[in-house]
This record gives C-alpha cells, sequence and structure tokens, in this order.
C-alpha cells in the first residue's frame, strides 16, 4: 500500500532544513558520521546536525523522526515493535537519478529475488523539502509495477513497503536541486539507528 501525506511539514520548516542542509554539504563533513558526497549528489545521516552543533534542526529531526515512525505505524497496520533503521537527508543536483529497484531484495539475472544488503527493512518513507517543476526539474517517484508516479511536493510524506511489488525509481533532475529526507523502518530490534 502506498501512502501519500501532504503538507506533512510546512514550507517554512522545509525551508529551513534546506538552508541548514547546504550549510551541511558545503562544509567539510565530520569522519565518525555517515556521509556520502558524489559529484550530483550529497547524502548525510540525519545525526549530522546534532554532531555538527545544529541543535534546534537536530530536536526538529527527532521529533520529526517519531511522527513519521507513528504514522507509518498507523497508515500500514504495523503492530508489535517497529523501529527507525536509517534515517538520510539527500541533495540530487542535475544529473542525478536512481535506478529501478527495491528497498530489501534485488533481482538476480535468472529472474529470481533475492534478499540485497538491507533485507530487514519493511518500510521506507520520503518527506520532500521541496517541489518538482517549481524548484528543480525531474526526479519524479515512480512505481512501475503498481503504475503510479509521485512528483514530490515540498512537504509531502510518502511511504511505501520495501518489497519487489514497489520497486521504484528517481527520474534524473534535470535543473536545481532536489531535497528529501528518506527514512527506513525494520521490526529487528539489532538494526535500530544509533541516535544519542
Amino acid at each position: 500500500m502506498l501512502l501519500i501525506c501532504p503538507d506533512f511539514v510546512s514550507s517554512e520548516q522545509a525551508k529551513e532544513v534546506i538552508g541548514a542542509l547546504q550549510q551541511v554539504t558545503s562544509a567539510p563533513l565530520p569522519p565518525d558520521v555517515f556521509a556520502n558526497k558524489l559529484p550530483n549528489r550529497t547524502e548525510v545521516s540525519g545525526r549530522i546536525f546534532r554532531h555538527i552543533g545544529m541543535t534546534e534542526f537536530d530536536k526538529w529531526l527527532t521529533t520529526l523522526r517519531q511522527q513519521i515512525l507513528g504514522e507509518v505505524r498507523r497508515l500500514h497496520g504495523v503492530s508489535g515493535p517497529y523501529y527507525i533503521d536509517f534515517t538520510l537527508l539527500t541533495e540530487m543536483k542535475p544529473g542525478d537519478y536512481h535506478a529501478l529497484h527495491a528497498d530489501n531484495v534485488k533481482q538476480v539475472q535468472d529472474g529470481r529475488w533475492v534478499p540485497n544488503h538491507t533485507p530487514w527493512r519493511e518500510h521506507t518513507a520520503m518527506l520532500y523539502l521541496n517541489t518538482s517543476a517549481v524548484d528543480y526539474e525531474g526526479g519524479l517517484l515512480r512505481f512501475p509495477t503498481i503504475r503510479q508516479e509521485i512528483v514530490p511536493q515540498v512537504g509531502l510524506l510518502v511511504s511505501f513497503p520495501c518489497g519487489q511489488q514497489y520497486e521504484h525509481e528517481v527520474t534524473a533532475v534535470q535543473q536545481g536541486c532536489r531535497y528529501a529526507i528518506s527514512i527506513w523502518f525494520t521490526r529487528d530490534p539489532d538494526h535500530t539507528e544509533s541516535w544519542s
């Protein structure tokens, strides 16, 4: 089931977070926090704000993670213990895209689906911080199997299961920068994100 919640955060909040993220991505990143700087993309752990002393944004993101966890549990009907596996902030620049993939399985050459490098993940949530066709061009979220396409809008929360039926891709960003927060969820306590 694809979950779509518009206006999960305000455009003002999103703009402030983008400003903070731009500060982070333009500076040297601390070695003890996950960061991946590529020519067309920068990805950083949600813990980055805490590690560089941006306490206001750290508190905001800490609260937001719990709100999204509650919404994912409620709308996907998850009962029992449920945990946040990882929180990722992403800046996609022109030319960047995500190839077709699922978040907990992969298709091998003979057509079989097998567990990928994160088989414990059950749901994904994407929170968009800016709007396609306004702030940037491209960067659409597509689900070919269920024939759905999401045009990112500022404040839009999208959540979906991680399995093969929800294989998805992000089309190339053609102009501008696309900003989003991704969060993955699991029932496995051993894969709970360390947030302190």
